[in-house]
This record gives C-alpha cells, structure tokens and sequence, in this order.
C-alpha cells in the first residue's frame, strides 16, 4: 500500500508570522547589513503507527522549504540523512529510508551566507515593453489584475516621473500608506483586489498588491518566500518558523531581478533575510510504501532552529545635511552605502502657542515620503522659515536627525524630539563561512529515538513461517514426552 501527502507552502500559507517582523528600515539602528551568515538546524520528525517490514517498508520525504542558492545566496547543507536534489526546478531535501521508528527524527545543517555588497545601481528608465515574461506579467489565481487594480496602479504612475524605480518607490509607498497590517489573515490568502477593497492584510497580501500593481503596467514580478529574523538574538537557539516572511521581485531590462519588500518597504537585497523559494508550492511531501494494513505515517513536521548567527559588514546608508538661507532651509539626504535602498523621509513640526511662557503645541507630521536613492545619489527639499516654527526632520535609514527653529527673540525652552533606535545586535556566536554552491555532506549519526515499531513478517511469507514454527512445536514435545517416559521406567 502506498500513502502520500502534501503540505502546500504559503509556508502552510507560511502560517506567516511577519507580523512579528513588520519593521520599519531602522531595526538596526541605521546601520544596514551587507554581509549575514545564519546557521540553520532542520529537524524533520516522522511519527509512524503500528507494523513495519524489515528492510521493505519505505519511507520518502521531500523538503523544499530549505535556503535556496541565488545571486546573493550561498548555501552548504550537512544532512543526517538524503540529499539536495532538483525537483521540478526547486532544491529540495529527499529522504529514503526503511529505518523505521515510532518517532523518525532527520537532521541537517544548512550555513547560509547572504551579501548584498555588491548590488548594482538600478538605471533610472522609462517603462519599456518586456518580451519573453509572460508567467510574470499574467493574471492567476491571486494577482487577478481586475480593473480595479489596473486602475489604481495607472493613477499612481501618472503622480510620479516616468522612471522605473520611482515608479516602484511609489507603489511601495501607496501601499504603505494605504494598507494596514492586520495578523487576522495569517491563515487567509487574499487577491490583489480584496486587499485593494478591504485596505488591510500582511506581508504575502502587501506582495500580492504590489506584484498586481508592477504587473498591471508591464513590470514583470514574482513571489519570494523565506524567512526574516529582523533581530536575530531575539530567535537563537529557537525555532524561527514564526518569522517567515514573503516579499517580491521585479524584473528590470538591462538589469535583471531587484527585490522589492512592500511590508518592511526596502528595495534591493537584503541581509536580513533568507531565501526559500520563489513560488507558492508545496513545503513539504511524505508517502510510504509496502506497509502492513493499519499502520503507517501519522504525521510528518519540521523545525528550523538558529543555531548561529553573525553580521560581517554594515554600512550606515543615509546621512542627513542642512543648509540655511534667508528664508528656508535646504536639507540633503544622501544614500552612501555601496547599494540601492528606499529611505523615509519625516518632517515634524512644532508651533509656539503662547510667547509669553514659550508653551509650544505638540510635535507632529507635516510630510512622509518614501525616497529611492541608488549609492551617492541624493534627496533635496526645502523648509519655509515660519516665524514660531520649529521643525524637526529625521529618515529611517540615517543615524542623525536635525532641528530647525524659527522664533521671536529667544530660544525656545522646548527640548527636541529624540528618535530612538535599537542598537546592532552583537552575537557572539560564529559560523564557518559557506561555499559558493550547494555542498551536502551526509552524517552518520544514530537516531536519538530508541522506541521501534514491531517488525512484522511480510503477509506471502507469514503462513509458511508459522506452519513450520508449528511442526517444530510438536517435535520437541514429541521428544520431550518419550525422554520422560523412558526415564520412568
């Protein structure tokens, strides 16, 4: 008898707790990973009711949710048992084995290193027609492009200059703005125009709408799913299912594939996260085969433990300036790390309210804007001098912020708003640095679970086995019998 089964990824539709990773730029203070190396510990646990075959029974798994290799991505897997094979274009972990325990555990190590130094400057261009990327610019299930969202994608290309990566700052943006994070639909998966209805979601909603956005007019986009531990000392030595996350790219002529992140509203690649996939699929498949009746798989599940972790290189990406005319201010952003990213600007504002006792009103925002910058380009605006003013400008991608204030005679008592934000995590573990392709090595060791389901005989022989255990029976009392009497004689 042979049983199969399949688990469909969203990761379990991730079952994805990006909620607890929705962040803004600046988790880590300003400063931007551009080297990451993570070690990953699978356990892949297979619980086995009943009867087995001694050497017949099989059991396969096949993992796919496991670190992919990519442009930005090397991967080296120490595997327990199996081996990293292709299946239908996915790196997938494949398990055979007639070793059979009521609990089956399976282990391997997967060291994974991400860099992102040398991401390319994305070219400022017009929306050009794309050829031979029809999977990634059609309608399905999901990104449905109904004329609801064809609509709205229009709209926002015709308030922005006709440049590519504008225009996807600008859907970035708008979906920032527009849609709320909402974990009541971890478990729900949305098209593009329910999110666009309903206004809320999380991350593989924020990446349905803006894949239908981009693909509505000609940007080729997909998918990616992974896993994106924001703050990795928060998770190691714990299982980081909880933070898997989903994301996009998009296709750029003359460039290639740039990751955009809609929910955590970065563009480029990122350190912080790791790569599994790039399509909704299955994670995960089990079946076996010659089993005797009423016995069987009962559940297959899996955990990925950090076991290590540590940043090698950081840049502190934006850096803020003013310069003071007559009547405004002139302020500068600058991007002047080695890769592309989108910062936020905010402008706060606060007003003098009584001049006598220098009461000022409370601060708030008079503007937010998310900005693309590729490295050394740069982000101008100006302030109005207002008399009895004070403004405040800060980005989440720069360690500084600046104050500006404008009033009659003195200065004012009212302390300037502090931005605070959590230092760069510091791990003390490390990791030994991967290989540039998937490497597997295959450990021996013995499962840790020592409970064994009962062999069976397999059915053809069962009968035969028994006659002669039977006749052998006889015999020996047979014998047993004439020994006895003899000796009462």
């Amino acid at each position: 008898m042979k049983r199969l089964a399949i688990a469909f990824i969203g990761i379990a539709l991730i079952a994805l707790s990006c909620s607890a990773n929705l962040r803004a730029a600046a988790t880590l203070g300003g400063n931007s990973p551009l080297t990451a190396e993570y070690t990953l510990q699978y356990t892949i646990s297979v619980q086995w009711h009943g009867n087995y075959y001694p050497g017949s029974t099989t059991i396969h798994v096949e993992l796919a949710d496991i670190p992919i290799q990519t442009d930005h991505q090397q991967v080296q897997a120490t595997l327990q048992d199996g081996s990293i094979e292709n299946i239908n274009g996915r790196e997938t972990w494949v398990i055979d084995t007639t070793n059979i325990y009521t609990t089956t555990p399976f282990t391997g190590t997967f060291a994974v290193r991400v860099n992102v130094e040398n991401t390319p400057a994305v070219p400022h261009q017009p929306l050009t027609p794309v050829s031979g990327m029809d999977e990634y610019l059609s309608p399905d299930n999901y990104v449905t492009l109904s004329a609801d969202v064809v609509s709205q994608a229009r709209q926002l290309v015709s308030e922005t200059e006709n440049d590519v990566p504008k225009i996807i700052t600008k859907f970035v943006d708008w979906i920032q703005k527009n849609i709320t994070y909402n974990t009541e639909y971890l478990t729900t998966r949305l098209t593009d125009s329910q999110v666009l209805n309903i206004r809320t979601g999380v991350c593989k909603d924020f990446s349905t709408l803006f894949i239908g956005f981009c693909r509505a007019m000609g940007i080729p986009a997909r998918y990616v799913l992974g896993y994106g531990p924001a703050n990795p000392n928060q998770y190691l030595y714990k299982n980081i299912y909880d933070t898997g996350h989903v994301w996009a790219e998009v296709w750029i002529p003359n460039y290639g594939w740039l990751t955009v992140d809609p929910t955590w509203a970065e563009i480029g690649n990122d350190a912080q996260k790791i790569t599994t996939s790039r399509e909704y699929a299955y994670a995960y498949t089990w079946q076996y085969s010659n089993a005797p009746p009423g016995s069987g798989i009962t559940d297959v599940t899996y955990s990925i433990t950090l076991a290590n972790w540590r940043v090698i290189d950081t840049a502190t990406p934006s850096t803020l300036t003013k310069e003071e005319t007559e009547n405004a201010w002139k302020i500068t952003v600058k991007n002047n790390s080695s890769i592309p990213l989108l910062d936020n600007v905010t402008v706060e504002k606060t007003v003098l309210e009584n001049l006598e006792n220098w009461k000022w009103s409370e601060w708030f925002v008079v503007s937010n804007e998310l900005v693309f910058m590729n490295p050394q380009e740069t982000y101008t605006f100006s302030l109005d001098k207002e008399s009895g003013v004070g403004y405040f400008v800060w980005t989440t991608m720069a360690e500084n912020g600046m104050s500006m204030w404008q009033y009659p005679g003195a200065t004012p008592t009212t302390p300037t708003p502090t931005h605070t934000q959590t230092p760069t995590p510091t791990p003390t573990s490390t990791i030994t640095p991967t290989t540039t392709s998937i490497t597997t090595t295959t450990s021996t060791t013995t499962p840790t679970t020592t409970t064994t389901a009962p062999p069976t005989t397999p059915p053809a022989e069962a009968p035969w086995v028994w006659i002669g255990v039977g006749i052998v029976i006889v015999v020996v009392i047979a014998v047993a019998v004439l020994v006895l009497k003899g000796r009462g004689k």
